[in-house]
């Protein structure tokens, strides 16, 4: 897209070139933090349940000033002389048939009600329950998996979050590429969260960069509403063979007696997530453990008194993990995510990871700060 801005933006500035961008993204805020960043001064619309079917990205389609698309692959090199500088006639009434609703999308089953009620946020519950309906009551349907994948986890960013949603998101997605495999658009959603060995290129790497150059320009860069996971962040890899017992790195347990406290209250929910690679054959997995405030006990991170967050979970490898606290506040109420990669044991499907966490949090404006354990158990089961 950069390189197609700069070759259009001074058609643009004259008036003569209007762009408009579709991005598919499951945030849009993301996408408009790219374009903050890069400087792009034309309107992106957001299409997270791909209503225009694109199977892969980046889409180019040239419209003439009689609205005739003149070309869905057009050419960068000769775009100037092909279609900038060049005036199209008028087209005859018979050249334009308006009854084929090429883009009417009048087949309700590719936009349902339930699209249009995700605009409204208390509706955001039975927005998902009907596309997930949808996608039960037709298990060969790709696009209705896909879109409840879409709608789950859009509640998992608002406040109706449900503690399986993220999961739910995912396996809704792997089924949709399972029934489609040329579907680059949904693959590249399972890709985003999944292990490193599956990723084609960085997802997310550049966002540190564009905030900071956005910030040194005098500017406030775009809020992201869902942070970036570190899977998100991952470079990637090639796979590696499975690591035997000898190469294991030893780590040191931070409560191996168990003898912090545990959050009988309920401060902090934990919500975990699994997404295999893409090809649903793998044996590495990316492990999402997402910490949650209970928002009506007015649970909050204390970030004064050392790691945020801490994680052991056992693995083949055990991982230890931990958040550093924030240095612009000292209390919030984020989610705060971890993500680690494990590979499922030689012959087998399934494999069961106990961990815990350890957090400081505080419950209420006076409440006492407390450092916390939190038990949980992880179920890393091939698809």
């Amino acid at each position: 897209m950069p390189v197609w801005y700069e070759l259009a933006h001074e058609w643009i500035e004259a008036g003569e070139l209007v762009m408009l961008g579709i991005t598919q993204e499951q945030h849009p805020e993301r996408c408009l933090l790219f374009a903050q960043w890069q400087g792009f001064a034309f309107p992106i619309l957001w299409d997270p349940f791909n209503l225009t079917g694109s199977k892969a990205v980046p889409n180019f389609i040239a419209i003439d000033e009689h609205g005739i698309v003149r070309s869905t692959r057009p050419n960068a090199q000769s775009f100037v002389t092909d279609f900038l500088e060049r005036e199209f006639d008028a087209p005859g009434r018979e050249e334009v048939d308006l009854a084929t609703g090429a883009c009417s999308f009048q087949d309700l089953h590719n936009r349902p009600d339930a699209v249009s009620a995700l605009a409204q946020k208390q509706r955001l519950a039975d927005a998902v329950e009907e596309l997930e309906e949808r996608a039960y009551q037709e298990p060969e349907n790709a696009v209705a998996a896909f879109r409840a994948g879409v709608a789950r986890r859009m509640r998992y960013d608002s406040e109706l979050a449900q503690p399986d949603d993220f999961q739910a998101a995912v396996d809704h997605w792997a089924r949709a590429l399972a029934i489609d495999p040329n579907q680059y658009i949904w693959r590249r959603r399972i890709q985003q969260y999944g292990p490193r060995m599956d990723k084609p290129y960085p997802f997310y790497t550049w966002v540190d960069t564009a905030r900071a150059e956005i910030a040194a320009r005098g500017e406030t860069p775009v809020e992201l509403v869902a942070e970036l996971t570190p899977a998100e962040l991952a470079e990637p890899a090639q796979p590696k063979r499975r690591p035997t017992e000898a190469a294991a790195v030893e780590l040191t347990e931070p409560d191996p007696a168990g003898k912090i406290v545990r959050d009988e209250a309920g401060l902090i929910g934990v919500e975990t997530a699994v997404a295999f690679d893409s090809s649903g054959a793998g044996e590495t997995a990316s492990v999402h453990v997402a910490l949650r405030p209970d928002a009506t006990r007015d649970a909050h991170w204390n970030h004064e008194a050392g790691p945020t967050v801490e994680l052991w979970v056992d693995a083949p490898s055990p991982q230890r993990l931990d958040v550093a606290p924030r240095a612009d506040v000292p209390t919030s109420e984020e989610l705060k995510t971890l993500s680690f990669e494990v590979t499922l044991p030689e012959g087998e499907d399934e494999l069961v990871l106990p961990g815990y966490a350890l957090y400081y949090v505080c419950e209420g404006a006076e409440g006492t700060c407390l450092y916390l354990r939190q038990d949980f158990e992880v179920v890393v089961a091939r698809p």
